[in-house]
């Protein structure tokens, strides 16, 4: 009997980068700031826009900020610049899971295949030894894995 295997699913659509969604807020918030120059954004503040829109796309937050400088009387809170990303974009459209910070380390490190491999080759090393593994022969692990993937993540480069 034939053993079935998970299809490895190739990288469909495209994301922005986090970091290009965090300055297309950062141009944002400067613009309202422009509009409106008595209003200072504490570093606290900015988080907070951050993670309030970080769920949405860049156009819908660029839509939200323009339509805002064009149509407000005064520095919008969090919840005017939300409704019209969602007018934009209705709520079953919007992107959810992951957090900001976490898609900005998204393709940074080892994926699932990676660990597997990588515990199949801590498993045939630790068959030979009978002590444990020094942190010279756990790096070779690494590099093993590493050539086997056909390059190395950004954390190990260094």
């Amino acid at each position: 009997m034939s053993k079935s295997t998970q299809r490895k699913r190739s990288a469909q659509g495209v994301l922005i980068p986090p970091s290009n969604l965090l300055d297309i807020i950062d141009r944002g918030l400067k613009d309202m700031q422009r509009t409106w120059p008595n209003k200072e954004l504490l570093t606290e503040e900015i988080q907070h826009w951050h993670a309030d829109l970080g769920p949405f796309t860049a156009q819908a937050i660029e839509y939200a900020f323009e339509c805002w400088r064009r149509n407000g009387h005064f520095f919008p809170v969090y919840g005017d610049i939300i409704d019209l990303c969602i007018a934009f974009e209705p709520i079953s459209t919007t992107r959810r899971g992951c957090s900001i910070e976490c898609r900005e380390r998204h393709g940074k490190g080892y994926n699932e295949n990676d660990v597997a491999k990588l515990f199949k080759l801590y498993e045939t090393r630790m068959s030979q030894l009978s002590r444990p593994m020094t942190d010279a022969e756990i790096d070779k692990l690494l590099d093993d894995l590493d050539k086997w993937r056909g390059k190395h993540p950004e954390w190990r480069a260094a």
